[in-house]
């Protein structure tokens, strides 16, 4: 039997697989350096897709200087992202916006999507000008047992509104994941399943569950890479044989027992404990967090896996030689590293809230010249100061994705 952290599963990486996500890698838009603010409505300041797919992000490109910034507004619609982009949005001198707006805008129905549109085409205009890249991802689906051969509702106008979004990225040339069409029949059919999988939340804001479904379904939209890396080991041989992604040493084989030093590159998906049942309803693991572990000839039978003297999982000899999933750890070091990730990142949200809490408000002009200069001054004080608290968790969280070395122990289970 296999502990709850490590789904057995075939890690058959073939020369087509790898082509494969050497396109994506090309194609995933963001590089070192880059400030991402996330512009949308209530459901992306929930902070929970959001800091999915900014914990996924920071966790795969460790070396990389990355930046998030929630800007979502409850109620949002276009206009209001428009009117509220300058002190926001693009104060934060972001290098991609992510666009995630929509539900609000459909409460019009069909006859609201072409304003839709051209509102989108300002907003583009306006991140564009000054000098960031839009990232468009469709609204997600009203959860509401709708399935593509029988849309209803609210989910009409948002059908429509994503197949144009798309069109008009693809002629802009712009980056853009249908999360909308990814996770519509996804959602639907699981609400009309028996054993159906709790998304918690409401139809409109999903909880931990479902919105894990919607990062997964905005970053495999994008194209992000899947693999975090890939050993394989020989003990017929007693040597390595495939070390993708990742530093193999300190080997040492027998008929039945396996020791080594691993090292990746990077980390799997951070997954939040209450959002982990969403992994129920989407391949997470070999989509985006792949992770594999692969020993051949050792004697039959049933052995542990441990790492750093951690009991994680058990697996079949044979089990062990098709491969097993290392990339949603549930307990273990790398679990707990993760899991600091992800607090920190609540910690950063939090600092952000309070920075764009002093943003929003104006300074009166009616108070004259001089008390006006001394109130913006003030303002401008506190902006920096709570800035440079963001920007200290930024750094706690850049040190906190940095890959370790761990001890790999396959012994025989008791």
């Amino acid at each position: 039997m296999t502990r709850a952290w490590i789904k057995l599963t075939a890690v058959l990486i073939v020369w087509v697989g790898l082509v494969s996500l050497a396109g994506a890698q090309q194609s995933f838009p963001l590089k070192d350096g880059d400030t991402v603010v996330m512009l949308g409505d209530s459901i992306t300041a929930q902070h929970l897709h959001s800091n999915y797919i900014e914990a996924y992000c920071l966790a795969r490109f460790p070396q990389w200087q990355l930046r998030f910034r929630n800007a979502g507004v409850g109620g949002d619609t276009v206009p209001r992202g428009l009117a509220r982009l300058d002190y926001d949005v693009l104060a934060w001198k972001p290098a991609i916006v992510t666009i995630e707006l929509g539900m609000n805008d459909a409460g019009g129905g069909l006859n609201s999507v072409d304003p839709y549109l051209d509102q989108m085409k300002t907003l583009i205009g306006r991140i564009k000008a000054a000098g960031a890249l839009p990232v468009f991802l469709t609204a997600s689906p009203v959860n509401d047992g709708t399935t593509s051969d029988k849309l209803a509702g609210r989910n009409i106008t948002l059908d429509k509104m994503a197949t144009e979004i798309v069109k008009l990225a693809q002629g802009e040339k712009l980056p853009a994941a249908d999360q909308f069409h990814m996770v519509l029949d996804l959602w639907g059919q699981n609400m009309a399943s028996p054993g159906k999988v709790n998304l918690q939340g409401d139809g409109v804001h999903p909880g931990p569950p479902g919105q894990l479904t919607m990062a997964w379904a905005c970053l495999k939209g994008l194209g992000a890479p899947a693999l975090v890396s890939n050993a394989v080991v020989s003990v017929t041989d007693g040597k390595v044989t495939g070390a993708e992604a990742c530093q193999v040493t300190d080997l040492k084989c027998a008929p039945d027992a396996v020791s080594l030093t691993r090292l990746d590159n990077c980390l799997p998906f951070p997954i939040p404990d209450n959002a982990r049942d969403g992994l129920k309803l989407v391949p997470l693991a070999k989509d985006l967090s792949h992770c594999g572990l692969t020993v051949t000839g050792l004697k039959p039978g049933k052995y542990e896996i441990k790492l750093d003297g951690v009991a994680v999982a058990t697996a079949t000899a044979d089990e062990l030689a098709v491969g097993i999933e290392m990339g949603t750890p549930e307990t273990g070091p790398i679990y707990d590293q993760l899991q600091r990730v992800t607090n920190l990142i609540g910690e950063k949200a939090r600092l952000v809230g309070g920075w764009r809490d002093t943003a929003k408000y104006p300074v009166a002009p009616w108070l004259g010249p001089d008390l006006t200069a001394k109130v913006q001054e003030r303002k401008q004080g506190e902006l920096d100061s709570r800035r440079q608290a963001v920007e200290a968790v930024d750094g706690q969280i850049h040190e906190a994705v940095q890959p370790k070395p761990h001890v790999i122990s396959i012994t025989p289970a008791a």
